[in-house]
């Protein structure tokens, strides 16, 4: 019986984490604004700012869960931003190893646009924040 417990904890446990949340500086950015920005069909804000991107290393597992969730690859989605950067569309992404620096850097970086593990975001504190489930 305890083995059984343990299994649907660690079940439920491992589902819970995988959720990812796209959170943001901006107050104004809609779901559908922050897939574009994030699929590389947008680079700037529906107010013109120009998007500060903040990721976490391709091999990364929030990456992985994150671009699954774009039906990318993480391959893919480097490659588009490196395409995107190279042609002047896309300033430089700035790539933070872990979610917690991922977060704290959006929270002082106004135009900051970023993806994080969902469990970690405190919805009080962050103006945007757009949850991703189920990938």
């Amino acid at each position: 019986m305890k083995k059984i417990i343990t299994l649907i904890f660690l079940l439920f446990s491992t589902s819970v984490f995988s959720d990812v949340a796209i959170i943001s500086s901006d107050y104004n950015i809609t779901r559908l604004e922050a897939l574009n920005i994030f699929s590389l069909n947008d680079f700037t804000f529906s107010d013109g700012g120009k998007v500060k991107m903040i990721v976490l290393p391709r091999d990364h597992y929030t990456t992985r869960t994150f671009t699954r969730s774009l039906s990318m690859t993480p391959a893919r989605f480097f490659d588009k931003a490196e395409s995107a950067f190279s042609t002047g569309k896309l300033n430089l992404l700035v790539i933070m190893e872990s979610d917690r620096e991922v977060y704290r850097y959006i929270l002082k970086t106004d135009g900051a646009i970023g993806y994080v593990q969902d469990y970690i975001v405190d919805d009080r504190i962050v103006p945007t924040v757009i949850r991703l489930r189920g990938y």
